[in-house]
């Protein structure tokens, strides 16, 4: 494995981690992983996982489920370092 597919397989576990918890929007996640362009950004990840981001974004009942258990919406996470 390369560094540029070691940072690559970092920023994209990252990315999945950020969308599924529901509380971060697809631009906020690629901003945050390092991708200034959104199409890009869906591109790699579709090219990685095989869907594109907005399939494992939560759908409304799971949302409503996590907020009903006590998890409050956050401010989008610092920008990465990589």
């Amino acid at each position: 494995m390369t560094i540029g597919d070691y940072i690559r397989n970092q920023r994209m576990k990252k990315a999945l981690e950020l969308i599924e918890t529901g509380t971060y929007s697809i631009l906020q996640t690629a901003l945050f992983v390092g991708y200034s362009n959104l199409n890009h950004f869906s591109a790699a990840f579709k090219k990685f996982y095989g869907h594109l981001p907005s399939y494992y974004v939560p759908r409304y009942g799971e949302l409503k489920n996590n907020f009903a258990a006590g998890e409050k919406s956050k401010s989008p996470p610092k920008r990465a370092l990589f």
